[in-house]
């Protein structure tokens, strides 16, 4: 069961991986998409480790309460099992004996063992390897009740964004809510066995998953710019402030990112029940888009520093003279509607409102800036600065 764990991806990871190549509009993300697809079908088929780290064992043990044991102790034939499955399987031996003085035990045990009593009297084993870097990026808060979804969903979205790239993407979130430290810990392993896609059973935690999905994504077009006048193939406007913003870059993206409707459903039922709490979660919301807008502009800057060009921060229709009215000029060629449920009013506002469209500069020049834009950037006698008076959105 090791080696079958760390030779072949379950179905539903590898079908989600096609899925996304399918959807992934960055040239680069398709590619290492695509190569993860080739690396599970080539580990398959030669029997060989997908990844060079094999991980923890972690086994979770459903037993029938029916159930007799004879011969031995269960947990030493568990680790006897994971014993002969590392080395003959020619694993990673990754665990020490003792967390302090470091010496590996060489065939990868003591295995993690999580039992829980079902009735019946069969015993299902489930061996989970747990990669170090994924694990050592897990995180637990305890939260105050007064925290209540906002809390939880700000931790997990702040949990995501520390840990970036670190835990080795794509990921597979696993959130464990209630109980004691270790209960809520174990929950979120759990979690991680259940089929991706798969929603969880009770409707209402359901629902909570799909409202802690933040959405974004990106188009990149050619560009021209000569002094005001903005020019590719989707976008035509003139704009000092953005043509400004945009001076010496060759491309452009259009970018857009939305926390869903759960946010306004939330501020529209305590606008009426408890305002104090509106107004926290009117806070809490804006500032969670934000984070997630910085984190996915961090990952483009990476993408394209590769690539010798370097990323203006982002700008958003309503700063300085950037009209409005190239709201659809933006989200149109997205296909944001339709892929991620960003619409506008008559008066070109978006829906759901903790919801932002915006334009990003390319260019060769390496001037350093920060996803988080000109708010926030030391350099302030930069020729591409947005000036004062275009760091003020413009009035609904």
């Amino acid at each position: 069961m090791c080696q079958e764990a760390n030779y072949k991806l379950a179905d539903d990871v590898v079908n989600s991986f096609k899925r996304s190549c399918e959807t992934e509009v960055s040239p680069s993300g398709k590619e290492i998409l695509n190569m993860l697809v080739e690396n599970a079908g080539i580990a398959a088929a030669e029997s060989i480790p997908m990844c060079q780290d094999t991980g923890v064992a972690v086994v979770f043990v459903e037993l029938g309460q029916d159930a007799h044991i004879t011969g031995g102790n269960l947990y030493d034939a568990i680790n006897e099992g994971v014993r002969k499955g590392y080395i003959e399987g020619y694993l990673r031996k990754s665990l020490v004996g003792h967390p302090l003085e470091r010496v590996n035990t060489g065939d990868n045990t003591p295995a993690v063992i999580h039992t829980i009593i079902v009735p019946g009297d069969k015993i299902k084993l489930t061996v989970a390897p747990k990669g170090g870097g994924s694990e050592n990026m897990s995180s637990l808060k305890m939260l105050k009740p007064s925290d209540g979804v906002v809390g939880v969903k700000k931790f997990i979205l702040d949990t995501i964004q520390s840990a970036g790239p670190n835990p080795c993407p794509p990921l597979i979130i696993g959130v464990g809510i209630g109980g004691t430290m270790e209960k809520c810990a174990q929950l979120a392993k759990e979690a991680l066995l259940r089929p991706v896609g798969q929603p969880h059973s009770l409707p209402d935690i359901a629902e909570l998953e799909k409202e802690i999905t933040p959405l974004s994504l990106y188009r990149e077009y050619p560009l021209s710019v000569d002094g005001e006048d903005i020019g590719c193939p989707v976008l035509h406007t003139s704009s000092a402030s953005l043509g400004k913003n945009l001076k010496d870059c060759t491309r452009i993206l259009l970018f857009a990112a939305t926390l869903g409707s759960a946010p306004d459903r939330l501020i529209q039922k305590y606008s009426r029940l408890q305002v104090s709490r509106a107004v926290t979660i009117q806070a809490a919301s804006a500032a969670m888009i934000e984070a997630w807008c910085n984190e996915e502009c961090t990952r483009l800057k990476t993408i394209y520093e590769k690539q010798g060009l370097y990323l203006r921060p982002r700008f958003s229709p309503g700063y300085g003279d950037f009209s409005l009215e190239c709201q659809p000029m933006i989200l149109g060629p997205l296909e944001a509607g339709k892929r991620i449920g960003i619409t506008l009013t008559d008066s070109l506002l978006m829906m759901p409102s903790k919801s932002v469209s915006a334009v990003m500069g390319a260019g060769t020049a390496p001037l350093g800036c920060v996803p988080e834009g000109c708010e926030i950037c030391t350099k302030k006698n930069c020729a591409y600065r947005r000036s004062a008076a275009a760091d003020e959105p413009q009035p609904d």
